[in-house]
């Protein structure tokens, strides 16, 4: 397996880890943990119990006033924090010109974490110069402008360690990318 194809199913993961945990995500997230876990064997990284983590998951990142970590890329890179703003536009316009658009069944905003790191999981299968060097665009216009601030909040406001974990190696993972990517 290529470092490119290792690093699709690590992205993969970090996808579904910011998805609503249901008794389907704890089996689809089973062997990618095993993935991880040969990449960060330092890792402490285990599935709860799937009801408290869909309520850490609510708590954390759905819609309300009081959300502590909105998974958006718009509340952390704009002033007046509105979704769908200039940056969720060019995030939707970069995977159109790519013949990628958001799935009706994940019924959320493209600039959601999940739908970024899967764009670029996409890029990374597809594997062609073109596609590669929007991957590293993309993480340096996007990803890499935001992500850290949200691990942070979410590292400060979980109470469920899954979380706390995966926003410790995010970051690090997206980092060690771009620069692979150089």
């Amino acid at each position: 397996m290529s470092k490119r194809e290792e690093a699709a199913e690590l992205l993969e993961f970090f996808t579904l880890a910011f998805m609503r945990p249901t008794d389907e995500w704890v089996r689809e997230m089973e062997p990618l943990l095993e993935k991880v876990r040969e990449r960060w064997p330092q890792a402490d990284l285990r599935v709860d119990d799937p009801h408290l983590m869909n309520q850490e998951y609510v708590r954390l990142f759905r819609f309300g006033k009081e959300i502590p970590c909105p998974p958006y890329e718009s509340v952390y890179r704009t002033e007046d924090k509105v979704l769908m703003s200039h940056l969720a536009v060019d995030v939707q316009d970069r995977m159109r010109a790519f013949g990628v658009d958001v799935s009706d069944e994940f019924k959320d905003l493209p600039e959601h974490i999940s739908a970024e790191l899967e764009f670029l999981r996409y890029l990374y299968l597809l594997g062609e110069e073109e596609a590669l060097e929007e991957a590293r665009s993309f993480l340096e216009d996007h990803l890499l402008q935001w992500v850290p601030q949200f691990c942070e909040c979410v590292r400060a406001n979980s109470r469920v360690d899954f979380y706390r974990e995966v926003c410790v190696l995010l970051p690090e993972f997206l980092r060690e990318e771009f620069e692979a990517l150089r």
